[in-house]
């Protein structure tokens, strides 16, 4: 379970990084190919709009033209001088039907006088009349003053088609205006052209705007055609295309809640502008498709790394985890397992260094336990002999002290008594030497369990040495690790700067790219060393992004190296406290110890005195049937002496009583630790 934690915990800390980067790198890339597919559209539409603007001049042209030399035929001035002249009205009729049938998309073409009456007409039903009258005259009389006068595309009364309606002033040699001549042709194959170019189908659209009228002359909306322009986004765009200073090639606007991109071209010579319009959303389709394709992309990438990120770190954790639950179980004092640490000391990482310190502590720790086990064993068993040793000598002294009162109590069997008094003392004796060998022996243990346990403190002592300096070194990796990662995040800012300038070259490589197409063959050499440093440019680029990539590698590793160091220190805080409760056990030990060997010092004492005192009272019954006199002082002396020996067995009892509670107190203690 734990292996599982410490996998999630650094898995969702790189895969955060890793998403991160992605979305880092698609919204750049987003906004490259964004910032591209714009100057890309809007090229287009500039070729495009050019190229229409230069349909539309030609065709309008083409159309001028036709009308002028129709007008310059000499027949028409010599029919116009005299229009009353049926001969050279058959001849200028018979001239128009023959220049009409030039064309195949000619509505009408005449010939009028000044009044507007009409001479000649490929349309003859409209020979003889009068077209314009009054104002109307006049302001199309001024009109060709000026020379050719184009009213632009408008809906022809006759047949309700779209023409391109023009009039042409016909002078005589002294440069006097004697009529003029007209003409309608249809627009249609111009608009099929125009939709042809500007791909209508798919969102593009198109407008030819008189800007000195503020009317539309030509667009895909018939109804639209011949009306003044309302729409303020356009007017506004013709005001700034027909400002010199205005660099902008195209324009953004909302049309009934659609977003369209319109480049307009100004047709100086006519003050017309002609406008190619596009709808946003449809330009952009394409870039649109690329973004969720990258987006996919970069989130079937963040899964696979994701599950290779998951994997290696769980690998590298297991055995981490593992080892940190064998030290667990060995921290609750469990050194059934100690085995399993020899697993990992033979490892030259981390892990084995920790192994083996931990390791040499726990078999320092279990030996000194297995000591304690058996010393205390052998203090036990030695306060029982000394216990049990005083009860028979207790029993011995009570039989003395019958045997001395039955001696004051009976003189007659005085030398009996004696002798068995003599006996019962000599066997007292032997009790007392005993117990004195005996008590000399537990001196000498409890001088072994105090060395061993001085050695065992010494032992812990060295042992929290050793894990401070495992915990300094570990902290030192820490730090160590810490400053790596701070170097990594300044080369990735190199890298950063390095892909920074590499963009800025590649669009100056761009720049001069379309400068040398512009100057043309002149350019060429300009346009080989533009490419060159895009090359170079590119290279740097990728150049930059591999380094960005490895140091993202270099960050989750020493990231999962941090991560892992804070596990050990705290695991390494733990044993330190279970060091410390061990040193505080062994140190009550001691304690123990040190009493146990005063107690005995003390027994020892008790001892030799009742040596003393039994030489005397075998001295005095020996001199009992000599000096019979002194029996009854003697006998008083001896039973006192049994009183005294009496007092000293009970606190020898007394002090073996302590001494076994104390050798069960420290089995006590030890019991704590499983071996």
């Amino acid at each position: 379970m734990k292996n599982i934690k410490i996998a999630i915990k650094i898995s969702i800390f790189s895969i955060s990084i890793l998403i991160v980067g992605l979305f880092g790198l698609w919204l750049a890339a987003n906004q490259q190919m964004s910032k591209m597919m714009k100057a890309s559209i809007v090229q287009q539409l500039v070729h495009s709009v050019e190229t229409q603007a230069e349909i539309v001049r030609a065709y309008v042209d083409t159309a001028e033209m036709y009308l002028i030399g129709y007008a310059q035929a000499p027949i028409m001035t010599e029919t116009l001088k005299s229009p009353q002249n049926t001969q050279t009205a058959a001849k200028l009729q018979e001239y128009t039907d023959t220049y009409a049938a030039i064309r195949n998309d000619l509505e009408n073409i005449y010939v009028a006088d000044y009044g507007s009456t009409v001479i000649a007409s490929h349309v003859q039903g409209v020979i003889g009349a009068t077209l314009r009258e009054g104002t109307a005259l006049k302001q199309l009389q001024d009109a060709i003053g000026q020379g050719m006068y184009n009213t632009g595309i408008m809906t022809s009364k006759a047949t309700g088609n779209q023409v391109i309606s023009m009039y042409y002033p016909v002078n005589d040699n002294n440069g006097h205006l004697l009529g003029y001549v007209g003409a309608a042709i249809y627009a249609q194959s111009l608009r099929d052209t125009l939709n042809e170019l500007s791909e209508k189908g798919n969102g593009s659209n198109y407008l030819l705007l008189d800007s000195a009228s503020g009317t539309y002359i030509f667009c895909a909306d018939d109804n639209l055609i011949g009306t003044t322009i309302e729409n303020k986004d356009i007017l506004e765009m013709i005001a700034q295309i027909k400002d010199p200073t205005n660099k902008t090639e195209y324009f953004e606007f909302t049309d009934n809640g659609k977003r369209i991109i319109s480049a307009p071209y100004y047709i100086k010579e006519r003050d017309w502008v002609f406008v190619e319009l596009t709808d946003r959303d449809i330009a952009f389709a394409s870039h649109d498709a690329i973004t969720s394709t990258i987006g996919v992309l970069c989130l079937v990438v963040l899964i696979v790394v994701s599950l290779g990120v998951w994997c290696c770190i769980s690998v590298l954790a297991h055995s981490i985890s593992k080892e940190a639950g064998i030290i667990q179980d060995l921290g609750t004092l469990n050194f059934e397992g100690r085995k399993k640490l020899e697993v990992y000391c033979d490892r030259k990482d981390e892990v084995g260094m920790i192994a083996e310190a931990t390791n040499v502590l726990v078999n320092a720790i279990y030996h000194v336990i297995q000591e304690l086990k058996e010393k205390s064993a052998a203090l036990q068993k030695t306060a029982a002999d000394m216990s049990g040793n005083s009860a028979v000598t207790s029993e011995t002294i009570h039989t003395a002290k019958s045997a001395i009162q039955d001696i004051a109590a009976g003189a007659g069997s005085q030398a009996t008594e004696t002798e068995n008094a003599s006996n019962s003392v000599l066997h007292i004796g032997r009790q007392i030497e005993d117990t004195k060998v005996k008590s000399s022996s537990l001196y000498e243990v409890a001088e072994e369990i105090s060395r061993s346990s001085t050695e065992a403190l010494e032992t812990l002592q060295v042992l929290v040495n050793i894990n401070e300096q495992t915990k300094t070194a570990v902290e030192q990796i820490n730090r160590q690790t810490l400053t790596t990662n701070e170097s990594v995040l300044k080369i990735r800012d190199a890298a950063q700067l390095i892909t920074s300038i590499a963009e800025e070259t590649n669009l100056l490589s761009l720049n001069a790219s379309i400068e040398a197409a512009r100057a043309g063959e002149f350019g060429s050499g300009f346009a080989v060393v533009a490419g060159q440093i895009k090359k170079l440019a590119e290279q740097s680029n990728d150049s930059a992004q591999y380094i960005d990539e490895i140091i993202g590698m270099l960050l989750t590793e020493s990231t999962a190296a941090v991560q892992v160091m804070d596990e050990v220190k705290n695991i390494m805080k733990v044993q330190n406290d279970h060091l410390y409760d061990t040193k505080n056990c062994f140190e009550k030990v001691s304690h123990c110890v040190d009493v146990t060997q005063k107690e005995i010092a003390d027994i020892n004492d008790s001892i030799s005195y009742m040596d003393t005192a039994r030489t005397d009272v075998v001295d005095v019954v020996q001199n009992l049937t000599a000096i019979a006199e002194e029996n009854a002082a003697g006998t008083q002396e001896a039973l006192a002496l049994m009183e005294t020996i009496d007092g000293m067995i009970k606190n020898v009892a007394d002090v073996s009583e302590q001494l076994s509670q104390l050798a069960n107190a420290i089995e006590e203690d030890i019991c704590i630790f499983k071996i």
